[in-house]
């Protein structure tokens, strides 16, 4: 058997060049037979970061690595509490948004 589970969430991704979340991260699961050692399991989102990164970044005063958030207009930021106030990156560029449109 093979196995895919996907699910939606609230916006927090924006497009390739856009300004605003539209996509939610999106998370999809993957599962294929394996050897006797058991199944390959590919568990992931479509964004370049977890809400939670962010808020730990926030929490440790870190930058977030550079290509993962844009601000309110869209412009890259790499600080979490711009970032949180804009929105995050899809992985990939147009690869990864194009799965979180899927």
């Amino acid at each position: 058997f093979i196995a895919l589970v996907m699910a939606g969430s609230p916006e927090m991704v924006a497009p390739v060049g856009g300004k605003q979340a539209v996509f939610g991260t999106n998370p999809m699961c993957f599962a294929v037979p394996g050897p006797s050692s058991g199944p390959l399991i590919l568990d992931m989102a479509t964004a370049a970061t977890t809400l939670f990164g962010v808020i730990s970044a926030k929490a440790a005063g870190k930058e977030l690595p550079p290509g993962v958030a844009v601000d309110g207009d869209g412009k890259p930021t790499r600080d979490p509490s711009v970032a949180l106030q804009g929105a995050f990156l899809a992985f990939g560029g147009y690869k990864g948004g194009d799965l979180s449109l899927i």
